[in-house]
């Protein structure tokens, strides 16, 4: 149930930056400077929101684990399914609620 609610706050928080108004200054103004991170896509922001979500539940919870190697691929592991979830919230889900497309031929 915590992997859940972490995933879910993973697509929360990605859509707030990739999408909210809060975020739009920032957005502009590292689009104008051609920053290298694109702050708009839900795949890229989702992976890197994900490792700082679980870095802030590891360091709440106690500190990081001190095995190096399980570590970095877990964050890995976690930075994927964010972004994974991430991308699939923002396809199925906008400002008007649910997505529901119909196949024309």
């Amino acid at each position: 149930m915590e992997n859940v609610i972490y995933l879910l706050s993973v697509a929360g928080a990605t859509s707030i930056v990739c999408h909210g108004k809060i975020f739009q200054p920032l957005r502009e103004y590292l689009r104008e400077r051609n920053f290298f991170f694109p702050l708009h896509c839900p795949q890229c922001v989702g992976f890197w929101m994900a490792i700082i979500l679980r870095l802030a539940m590891w360091i709440s919870a106690g500190g990081i684990p001190r095995t190096p190697l399980r570590n970095f691929v877990l964050l890995f592991i976690f930075g994927c399914a964010g972004s994974l979830v991430s991308y699939m919230a923002c396809m199925f889900i906008d400002d008007y609620g649910v997505r529901i497309s119909k196949r024309t031929k």
